[in-house]
Formats: structure tokens, sequence, C-alpha cells
């Protein structure tokens, strides 16, 4: 009768084990396919929101910027510009002194504009 009952807790534990080593795979299955999901969605969230901060910028340029110069300031062979932090500077002097009504943000979106464009630092 012991010997039955220690057979039969026996069989039942390994079932369970079974089960669970089951669960678990499935769980490592999902989580294998969720997480590089998961991680697709925040890049294309973090591109579609720099492409538009990118966008902003360009038109910002288009609207401040090129009333008083083309783009040959950029594309120049004597430019001036070697450095992001100096492009970010030139970008702060361009809107001081135009009195362009722009914001931090806006003035970073025209600096990410300018370095995806021309400099890409």
């Amino acid at each position: 009768m012991i010997s039955t009952w220690i057979e039969h807790y026996l069989n039942e534990t390994i079932y369970y084990q079974r089960q669970t080593d089951q669960m678990g795979n499935n769980m490592k299955s999902i989580l294998l396919l969720a997480v590089p999901l998961m991680l697709t969605g925040a890049a294309s969230a973090a591109t579609t929101e720099e492409t538009d901060i990118i966008g902003h910028g360009e038109e910002l340029h288009q609207a401040d910027c090129s009333i008083c110069h083309g783009d040959e300031v950029y594309t120049r062979d004597d430019r001036f510009i070697k450095s992001l932090q100096a492009l970010n500077k030139q970008v702060l002097r361009c809107r001081d002194n135009t009195g362009a009504a722009w914001f931090d943000e806006d003035t970073e979106a025209v600096v990410k504009f300018l370095d995806s464009r021309y400099y890409r630092f």
C-alpha cells in the first residue's frame, strides 16, 4: 500500500514537472518572439520621431535660414563648421541675429536637419 502511494506520488511529481517544463518552454518561446517585436516597435517609433524632428527642422530652415543664405554655406570647401558643437553654436547665433521666434526644440530640430542633410557628424 505504501509502495503504491509512493509510486503514485512519484508519477504525479514527474507529470507536474513535465507540465512545468513544457509551460516554461512555452514562455521562453513567447518571450523569444515577443522581445524582438517589442524592440522593433520601439526602434520604429524612435525612427519616426527622429524623422518628424528633422522634417520640422527643414521647415524652419526653409522659412528662416534661406532668407539670408542658400545651401552653399554648408557645402563649400572652406566651411568653418567642423563639429556638432560648432554647428549648434552657429545655429544659435543665426537664430539670435535674425530674431527667429524658435524654442530650444526648434533650434535642435534645425541642427538635426543640417547635420543629417549636410554635415553628418
